[in-house]
């Protein structure tokens, strides 16, 4: 099973704002160079399906890419985190004591009505999981950076909290070569 795990373009937010589960749009002309960029370095006619997140800097990279033979499939489980109270707001004007609270334990830690990042890698492990199960030799997942790294943790047997120094950046593409449950080669391509 071959599936490439694609980070979308780059979101149209000001710099160091919190955005999550926001459905936020994405720089025209960043998506448009990836895009160009995509269609040379992935095998576009060879791809069977395409998992994104719902969102629309996802769903769009997503159905850019699509063909009409390669089946469509929208899943919330590899939505990013879900940053609750903290959405759009700068991240200098959250809360001192919830922020000091969730950097001491990134991992459990929830923003006010959201989730920890072990709730993001649970949903993240069970999609994993069940593409894994398919019978599809050709797959694409459009999500997030979160998302991407939860995935990478759970391929790789790495400590989650350590893939967060994985460097993704937007539109990064990494190839992953994957039989009997097993990863045999994973490259990051771009």
């Amino acid at each position: 099973m071959h599936v490439y795990l694609l980070r979308h373009t780059r979101p149209d937010v000001p710099p160091d704002t919190c955005y999550g589960q926001s459905d936020i749009e994405v720089i025209e002309r960043d998506f448009q160079e990836h895009l160009q960029r995509l269609n040379k370095l992935l095998p576009i006619e060879q791809i069977e399906s395409i998992h994104t997140s719902p969102l629309k800097r996802c769903d769009k990279l997503a159905r850019s890419l699509q063909r009409t033979s390669t089946c469509y499939i929208a899943d919330p489980r590899i939505k990013e985190l879900n940053f609750g109270e903290w959405e759009l707001q700068h991240w200098q004007n959250i809360n001192g004591a919830d922020m000091r609270r969730w950097k001491a334990d990134f991992l459990h830690a929830k923003a006010p009505g959201g989730e920890s990042h072990m709730d993001l890698y649970k949903r993240a492990e069970a999609f994993w999981n069940d593409l894994t199960q398919s019978k599809e030799q050709h797959i694409l997942v459009v999500s997030h950076g979160g998302v991407i790294k939860s995935l990478l943790s759970r391929i790789l047997h790495m400590p989650l909290e350590k893939s967060y120094a994985i460097k993704l950046n937007y539109g990064a593409l990494i190839y992953t070569h994957y039989e009997q449950n097993t990863p045999q080669q994973i490259n990051i391509i771009y």
